[in-house]
């Protein structure tokens, strides 16, 4: 498998956890309930962020990284 595809199967995997945990604890401790859309959402935005800082910070995987989230085969 490619570089890209594995890092980029690991920053979903990652930013998948971070807002299921973020919706957790926002469910326990202030009883309020995000709509699957909005947590998808922001879980999109935090690809977008990771990619962003790959790119602007020069990293090889940057403009690859770009290139397999906003423009897929």
């Amino acid at each position: 498998m490619d570089t890209t595809v594995k890092l980029g199967i690991l920053q979903v995997w990652q930013a998948a956890i971070y807002e299921l945990w973020k919706e957790r604890n926002r469910r326990v401790h202030e009883g309020l309930t995000l709509p699957p859309a909005c947590i998808m959402r922001y879980i999109s935005e935090t690809l977008r962020d990771k990619c962003s800082a790959f790119f602007f910070l020069s990293h090889p995987l940057g403009p690859r990284l770009a290139q397999f989230w906003f423009d897929p085969p």
